[in-house]
């Protein structure tokens, strides 16, 4: 189970050095969880897909944690048609913006 922000960082080490065939069973694992937080299910699929490209499956990996990382932190965000994601409390969407 993924307990927090310090796990997450040290998969992502693994998943760079190595690549994620090496990590496969801890990406398996990452997904399941991931999954029950709300995260892009293409996403995942993508991550989770032996037959994709390392690079692609990496990417993958980076926008499903960044999508878990903003649920945890109870970010609001919007799927665009896409794929991108938006804050919906970015200045853009008309939401809170901070000055320096």
């Amino acid at each position: 189970m993924w307990q927090g922000p310090a796990e997450l960082r040290e998969l992502a080490h693994r998943v760079a050095e190595m690549g994620p065939a090496a990590v496969a069973a801890e990406l398996d694992e990452f997904a399941r969880c991931a999954a029950e937080a709300g995260v892009e299910p293409l996403l995942l699929a993508v991550l989770c897909d032996r037959r994709e490209a390392a690079v692609v499956r990496q990417r993958a990996f980076a926008r499903a944690a960044a999508q878990l990382d903003r649920r945890r932190e109870g970010t609001p965000t919007d799927i665009q048609p896409d794929g991108h994601e938006h804050r919906r409390d970015a200045p853009e969407r008309g939401g809170v913006h901070q000055s320096a």
